[in-house]
């Protein structure tokens, strides 16, 4: 298994089996059967969590769309960052 994600899996986050955070993310993200390919923004919301069938469907275009959603989110995210410095700053 290990050779298969060495030479196949490319450039993907991916949990060990035995990780022991692994209970967690099958209940968070309602995992049900493994391998599960699920995108997720950087605060954990879910992209799509049928990555597998986004890429069969749609090719291409499933990662565009992933990354269009990402970069929204990190765009709000760093706008709620600057909102939230600024306010700390005003009550110094």
């Amino acid at each position: 298994m290990m050779e298969y994600y060495k030479e196949k899996h490319g450039n993907w986050l991916a949990a060990k089996y035995d990780d022991p955070l692994k209970q967690g993310f099958l209940e968070k993200y309602k995992i049900s059967i493994i391998p599960k390919l699920i995108i997720i923004r950087p605060d954990g919301e879910v992209i799509s969590n049928k990555g597998r069938k986004d890429i069969q469907d749609k090719g291409l275009i499933a990662f565009r769309s992933w990354q269009s959603a990402m970069l929204a989110a990190v765009k709000k995210l760093d706008q709620q960052q600057q909102l939230s410095n600024e306010a700390e700053e005003e009550m110094h």
